[in-house]
Order: structure tokens, then C-alpha cells, then sequence
């Protein structure tokens, strides 16, 4: 199954994420980018790749411990850039304001992770959610911010299941916050 770690958004933020979506999608009509479905917007704290049933079972015994060490956090959405950076836009994201906490929980997670013998990705982690992919053309990223803060109640594990239409997504298992 391939899998990721994440933060799932509440409804109302993921509003406001499509709105801003719409209005980056009217001033980049030329380009060709993938945006993420309303649905699917999440904030990963890791992705897994392939994992079976037993490294499943592995992840969320570690989920489950880190989630009971950290407490509900509210966090605020940023501004809109990219990836690596505007000038060169691969990836559209939104960051995240006051998230020194979730950087902490995904050091925790990734070092479990290496314990388990799983793929961590050592690049330094900049909260976000991403927005759109790009494939072709020449991007502007010139929209207001999408303002709003939510609260991080839970961190969840996902499956995604590629189609030809983007990925599916559906939540394994949902790990409570204290």
C-alpha cells in the first residue's frame, strides 16, 4: 500500500484553500499545473511510499505513541510560494505559521521511522500544504494570502491510490492528539 503521514484540514480551511486555488489557477491559465483537489489538500509530515500490512501495523504502534506525547495545537495558514522557490515554481504550496511544533513531531515521527528500517526523506521540513504541481510554463504566484487557523487535533495515516484522474486518498487510522 503506499502510504503517507499527515495532518488532515478541517473543512473550512480546505474552503479557503480552494478559493485561493481558483483564483491562482485564473492567473495561471497558461500553464499547465496539477491542482490538488479540495479533498485531498493535507499537510504531510512523511511520506511512506509502499509499506505492507506488517510495517502498517509497525507505523501505527509508533503513531500512536508520538500522538499521546503532543498536545492539540492551533496553527495559522502563511503565505502562498513555491518550491524550490518563485522564480523556479515546481510545486505551489502554502505555508504554515507557528509550526516550530509539527517540525518537532516530524523529526519524532522520521526518527521512528529510521528505527523501523523505513525510507526517510533528510531534507530540512518546511510545514506546508501543497497546492498545485507544475508541469509546464511560466507560473505567478500574486494572490492574498488565504488567511484562517485551525487546530491540529490528530495526525492520520493515509493510503493514496493512484488513478488517472489524481490520487485517491482514504485515512487507515487517525491517531488522537492529547
Amino acid at each position: 500500500m503506499r502510504a503517507f503521514i499527515a495532518v488532515n484540514l478541517p473543512r473550512e480551511i480546505k474552503d479557503r484553500l480552494e478559493s485561493a486555488v481558483k483564483n491562482l489557477a485564473k492567473i495561471n491559465h497558461g500553464a499547465k499545473i496539477n491542482w490538488t483537489k479540495p479533498e485531498n489538500l493535507h499537510l504531510t509530515l512523511h511520506f511512506l511510499d509502499e509499506i505492507d500490512n506488517t510495517q502498517t501495523e509497525l507505523v501505527s504502534a509508533e503513531l500512536q505513541k508520538i500522538a499521546a506525547e503532543y498536545r492539540k495545537i492551533i496553527v495559522s495558514l502563511g503565505e502562498i510560494g513555491a518550491f524550490p522557490d518563485v522564480k523556479n515554481p515546481r510545486t505551489i504550496v502554502i505555508g504554515i505559521r507557528d509550526g516550530q511544533i509539527l517540525e518537532k513531531m516530524q523529526k519524532k515521527i522520521g526518527f521512528e521511522l529510521k528505527q523501523l528500517n523505513l525510507p526517510v526523506d533528510l531534507r530540512p521540513y518546511k510545514s506546508h500544504i501543497t497546492l498545485g504541481r507544475v508541469k509546464t510554463g511560466t507560473v505567478k504566484i500574486e494572490v492574498p494570502p488565504a488567511a484562517g487557523a485551525f487546530e491540529v487535533k490528530s495526525i492520520e495515516l493515509i493510503k493514496s491510490t493512484l488513478t488517472p484522474s489524481g490520487p485517491i486518498y482514504e485515512v487507515i487510522k487517525s491517531f488522537e492528539l492529547r
